[in-house]
């Protein structure tokens, strides 16, 4: 197929892009935290040392900060000193600008808690690929106090502190997107959080209380997609002829679409790196890897589309302007494409949020802009390459959740 062909959908796909979280100016080196044993287990939340338990019954958590600031194009999460908790009780985790920011962070002049997505607590065991076996917690938040003066909460009682993804990843008290458990921030339209209270402030400390913990994971047994249904989807549509098909023609065969969500779109990247294994990023937001009779099963129920939302910068050291995709990356992507072929479905494949990478090309500095299209067409280029003697059954979706009000910063 050739690639004017495969990208035909890149203005319509421009232009219907939603507006996401964005990460730039350098992304930070992978954070660094520490296992520190220092733990408060009293109502005061005083200071113990902690020993990591032999059965492995603990949580290494830290309090971490997603920077969404076009003033100084920064858009990465940065971490606290890390505590080890090995039961309930009420902690307090802290972030001090002075301290706890990283290199890049500081390199491009970000000195305060201002213009961020996110405030929330996380396992740091999964930078590190060593998730806690703690399966169930709850927590309470019973104070948030910036540069000294104490937030209002609104939280009224205690939550899980689990995403459904199966990760300790709280997601407040601060968030643009889901909003935040404190009176005292507002978050704009492209969801960036700011105090209300406090200008330009330096610390953050919260103190929260865990409770309801459950120690270890269960076991789960793989679920056979369509089992009893008496169904069975034996739709054919590699023998079609697509040479002059229109799209209203082609959208009737593409029939019922699923997405295979929160897998190669899972973004890793600002936590582990660029480095780490293909795997690690397929799971990074808790799904298992995908497998073939996955794929089969979803044709089997009456699906005969899917879209596979990819995150290509997870393994690409952008910053250096090296624009290469990984080839494991690539082979893994082609992998799942190849499974839904087989089962003889439509596929989609896309550049899904990616980080926010495309706040670049709002960039007031041109180098940056100019950085950003040369990304662009580097990424699709290699796409196209490796792609082009697959059918018209592959479709290329040139963005998705990109676009937004960054891509009309004008800040310098």
């Amino acid at each position: 197929m050739k690639l004017f062909k495969k990208c035909m959908a890149l203005g319509m796909s421009m232009l219907m892009a939603g507006s996401m979280l964005l990460t730039g100016c350098g992304a930070s080196e992978e954070t660094e935290t520490t296992a520190e044993t220092t733990a408060a287990a009293t109502t005061e939340a005083t200071e113990a040392e902690v020993e990591i338990p032999e059965d492995g019954n603990y949580i290494e958590l830290a309090l971490n900060v997603y920077y969404n600031d076009s003033t100084h194009d920064y858009y990465d999460n940065e971490s606290g000193e890390s505590i080890i908790v090995t039961e309930e009780g009420q902690y307090t985790l802290s972030f001090d600008c002075d301290t706890d920011l990283s290199p890049s962070a500081t390199g491009c002049g970000v000195s305060s808690l201002t213009n961020l997505t996110a405030i929330y607590l996380l396992d740091m065991g999964i930078a590190n690929n060593a998730q806690s076996p703690l399966s169930q917690c709850n927590i309470m938040y019973d104070s948030v106090v910036v540069d000294g003066q104490e937030l209002t909460i609104t939280q009224t009682e205690p939550k899980s502190a689990f995403k459904s993804s199966g990760n300790f990843d709280t997601n407040d008290p601060i968030n643009a997107w889901d909003g935040s458990s404190v009176e005292e921030v507002s978050a704009t339209s492209d969801h960036v959080a700011n105090f209300t209270t406090v200008t330009d402030p330096k610390t953050v400390s919260v103190t929260f209380t865990l409770s309801d913990m459950v120690w270890g994971k269960e076991e789960t047994t793989e679920a056979v997609s369509g089992a009893g249904s008496g169904y069975t989807n034996t739709s054919v549509y590699s023998t079609l002829d697509f040479t002059d098909m229109d799209a209203l023609t082609l959208s009737k065969y593409m029939g019922n679409g699923i997405n295979l969500g929160n897998t190669m779109e899972a973004y890793g990247r600002a936590t582990v790196g660029t480095t780490a294994t293909v795997s690690t990023y397929e799971t990074y937001w808790g799904q298992p890897v995908t497998t073939a009779a996955m794929v089969q099963g979803m044709k089997d129920c009456g699906f005969d589309t899917i879209r596979i939302p990819i995150a290509w910068t997870n393994m690409i050291d952008y910053e250096s302007g090296d624009y290469t995709i990984n080839e494991a990356y690539m082979d893994r992507v082609e992998e799942i494409v190849n499974y839904a072929l087989d089962a003889e479905m439509f596929v989609i494949i896309n550049d899904h949020w990616d980080g926010g990478w495309w706040a670049m090309f709002g960039s007031s500095n041109a180098t940056s802009a100019q950085n950003a299209f040369d990304m662009y067409t580097s990424i699709w280029t290699q796409i196209a390459e490796r792609f082009k003697d697959y059918s018209d059954m592959l479709i290329f979706e040139s963005a998705n959740e990109e676009l937004g009000d960054g891509l009309n910063d004008n800040t310098d």
